[in-house]
C-alpha cells in the first residue's frame, strides 16, 4: 500500500512538471488557456480528483496548441510576404511609389492611434525670382517636389531619384538647407502628422524646366501639376511647409534645424 501510494505520489509531481514543461514551451498567447489544466491538477492535490481529468485537459490543451501554430505555419508559408508600394509624393497622401528599385523599396512612414509619421526630403529649386512648387488632384495646396526616402536610402539619394521620377531630371544638388520637425494637422483629411523632411537647394537652370511656366509631371496617375510661383507673392498662395514663404529669401549656408508645429 505505502508502494502504491509513493509511485502515486512520483506520478503526480511527474505530472505536474510534464504539464509545467509543456505550458512554458507553447504558452498560447496567455494563462488563460492552461487555467482548466491547473484547475484540475489542484483539485487533485485538495479534494483527490482523479488525474486522469488533469491529463485529458493537458492533451486538449497541447491539441488546441498544436492547430494554433499549425495555422500560423500555414498562413506564413502560403502568405504574400511582398511589400507593397505606396504613393510617394504628397506629403499628406498614402500612394504607390514609383521607385524602379528591383528590391520593393519600403517608404520610411508609419501610422498609428496618434497619427502618420513621415521621413521626407523636398527640392527647393529657385529661378530668377520664382519658385517652383506642385500640387495634385488630391490637394487644393502647392507644396514642394519631392517624396518619401526609402528605407536604406540616403536623403541626398531620395532627392535625386524623386525629381527623375517626378520631372525626369538628373538633379544637381548644391546643399542641405533645412531639417524641418514639422506637426501639423493636413487640411483636407484632418489627420495628424508628425514629419522629419530635409530640404536641399537644387539647381534647375541646367534642364528646360526653367523655360516652362506651368507643366505637368510623369506621374499621370496623380495629375501632378508644377508651377513657378513668384516668390513676392508666397505669403498669399496656399503653400506648404509655411516657413518657405519667410526664408525663401535668405537661404542658409549650412544646414539648420527648424521646428514647425500646428499642434
Amino acid at each position: 500500500m505505502k508502494k502504491d501510494l509513493e509511485y502515486a505520489n512520483r506520478r503526480d509531481v511527474l505530472g505536474f512538471f510534464f504539464g509545467l514543461f509543456f505550458f512554458l514551451a507553447f504558452r498560447i498567447s496567455s494563462w488563460i488557456c492552461s487555467i482548466p489544466m491547473w484547475l484540475t491538477l489542484i483539485l487533485h492535490f485538495v479534494i483527490g480528483l482523479n488525474i486522469g481529468w488533469f491529463w485529458a485537459t493537458l492533451a486538449a490543451w497541447l491539441l488546441v496548441g498544436i492547430i494554433h501554430y499549425s495555422l500560423i505555419l500555414f498562413a506564413r508559408w502560403g502568405g504574400n510576404t511582398s511589400t507593397p508600394n505606396r504613393e510617394n509624393k504628397n506629403p499628406y497622401s498614402n500612394g504607390k511609389s514609383n521607385s524602379t528599385d528591383l528590391q520593393n523599396p519600403v517608404d520610411i512612414t508609419f501610422k498609428t492611434d496618434s497619427g502618420v509619421f513621415n521621413y521626407r526630403v523636398c527640392a527647393v529649386m529657385k529661378h530668377n525670382g520664382k519658385l517652383l512648387a506642385m500640387k495634385n488632384f488630391s490637394s487644393p495646396y502647392y507644396y514642394l517636389p519631392g517624396g518619401r526616402v526609402n528605407m536604406n536610402e540616403s536623403a541626398e539619394d531620395a532627392i535625386k531619384r524623386e525629381l527623375k521620377e517626378e520631372l525626369g531630371i538628373e538633379a544637381n544638388v548644391i546643399r542641405p538647407l533645412w531639417l524641418n520637425q514639422g506637426f501639423f494637422i493636413e487640411d483636407t483629411t484632418g489627420e495628424k502628422f508628425h514629419e522629419l523632411c530635409v530640404y536641399y537647394l537644387v539647381d534647375a537652370s541646367g534642364t528646360d524646366l526653367v523655360n516652362q511656366p506651368r507643366f505637368a509631371g510623369l506621374n499621370t496617375k496623380n495629375k501632378e501639376i508644377f508651377e513657378w510661383l513668384d516668390i513676392d507673392t508666397l505669403n498669399g498662395q496656399y503653400l506648404y511647409p509655411l516657413f518657405i514663404k519667410e526664408r525663401i529669401n535668405e537661404l542658409p549656408e549650412h544646414c539648420e534645424v527648424l521646428t514647425e508645429r500646428e499642434y
